[in-house]
């Protein structure tokens, strides 16, 4: 797909997905698109998760509750060690929108439907035990 195409074409999916997987080989291409996002200072705060364990994702499904998130095929996680030393200005909101935005470019370019979620693991209540899977 070409790059305005893709740009034209990306939007975030707030329905159930289909069962189909996502080849491992698509999901890592995906995470290099973010990776290689612009950061702050170059920091590249954010390292990335790729979860497609069918039981991890069902019960991060459970937990989060919407559609989405019951039926995705794999999900890609987006954490920053805020305890860490910083070098440079490390802006983590920055980071993470960064590379979300290039990884939901990619995912489109690639054929997928993919969507954003952030708000509801702001709470700690969702967020704990996610974190502990």
């Amino acid at each position: 797909m070409e790059f305005f195409d893709a740009i034209a074409q990306r939007y975030c999916h707030k329905a159930a997905f289909c069962p189909d997987p996502v080849p491992d080989a698509h999901l890592r291409q995906i995470v290099k698109a973010g990776m290689v996002a612009p950061s702050p200072a170059n920091v590249q705060a954010c390292e990335f998760v790729i979860v497609n364990d069918p039981d991890t994702l069902r019960r991060i499904g459970e937990i989060g509750g919407s559609a989405p998130l019951r039926t995705a095929p794999a999900m890609i996680v987006l954490v920053a060690d805020h305890n860490r030393p910083a070098k440079g200005s490390v802006r983590y909101l920055e980071d993470y929108a960064c590379a979300t935005t290039q990884m939901l470019l990619a995912s489109t370019a690639l054929g997928y439907a993919a969507g954003w979620v952030d708000g509801m693991f702001r709470d700690p209540v969702k967020r704990t035990p996610v974190c502990e899977l």
